[in-house]
């Protein structure tokens, strides 16, 4: 909840207003916590909640060698509509190796995000 003051003709007023964004949240489900494994594709699933009053959020993914997004994780799809709940990632050409994978939910300067529980190993055969 935020709050909101004005100072009117020596009267001070208060107006609480529900944040929107404030119950906004992304869960990366697969991979799952024991980990998964791909070679060509790969599908990636969240899921999200409160997105009935949303307009022009999107979702971005991340693969991450850990799980501090400052430093090298490689952005493996951008802008993707809210309404989605997964995607289907062609790592065939991506480096083998083992990668945790975030998902960025964003609007304006907003932004929540979140870590897959486990890893999903890459291994071209």
């Amino acid at each position: 909840m935020k709050y909101i003051l004005f100072f009117l003709a020596g009267c001070t007023v208060m107006i609480a207003c529900d944040d929107p964004w404030e119950d906004m949240e992304i869960t990366v489900v697969s991979p799952p916590a024991g980990g998964d494994t791909a070679d060509v594709s790969y599908l990636i699933e969240w899921t999200v909640s409160n997105t009935e009053s949303w307009y022009d959020t999107r979702i971005d993914l991340f693969a991450d060698t850990d799980t501090d997004p400052s430093v090298g994780q490689v952005m493996i799809a951008e802008s993707l509509s809210i309404e989605s709940t997964a995607y289907a990632w062609e790592c065939v050409l991506f480096p083998e190796g083992e990668y945790y994978i975030r998902a960025l939910l964003y609007q304006g300067t907003w932004d929540t995000d979140d870590y897959s529980d486990g890893v999903l190993a890459v291994i071209h055969y």
